[in-house]
């Protein structure tokens, strides 16, 4: 909306003069370049859910409590420190597409830039698909996804 405001406002200022309107275009020309120049820098700094790798299995030697049986691995490739990370886990079972548990989950572990942290997590019982069948964790392809990333300002 503001664009449309500010091209109206140029157009008038053009028809009133049109050496004002040449310099106002001109002038408008020089922010946007630098604006476009400048985001372009922050952004390639600025890291992203790229930035974190996420794993999850189950069946492992490094979840064996029953109540918590599915590892995540986290590992933070940004050059900040990760301060959490906001994540969904899903399940499926071997050879099939579609989804039989999903959940939104958040870790708060500070990781370090290039460190990794693990941490086992329980099953939601209304996460499944079918609540009335007894999946086996260890029996289940089980994959994770960033949803949100949170890292210290540098």
């Amino acid at each position: 909306m503001i664009w449309v405001i500010g091209a109206a406002a140029v157009v008038v200022l053009y028809l009133y003069s049109r050496r004002a309107g040449i310099v106002a275009v001109a002038v408008l020309a020089v922010l946007y370049v630098g604006l476009w120049l400048m985001s372009g820098q922050i952004n390639s700094k600025v890291p992203t859910n790229q930035s974190v790798a996420v794993v999850a299995s189950s069946g492992g030697e490094t979840c064996k409590a029953p109540g918590a049986p599915v590892s995540v691995t986290f590992t933070n490739n940004a050059d900040r420190q990760l301060l959490a990370t906001s994540f969904t886990l899903s399940a499926r079972q071997a050879g099939h597409s579609s989804l039989i548990y999903r959940a939104t989950l958040r870790s708060d572990k500070i990781i370090e830039p290039g460190g990794s942290w693990t941490e086992c997590y329980g099953l939601n019982p209304l996460s499944f698909s079918e609540r009335d069948v007894h999946y086996n964790p260890s029996d289940l392809e089980w994959s994770a996804e960033v949803s949100l990333s949170r890292f210290a300002s540098s």
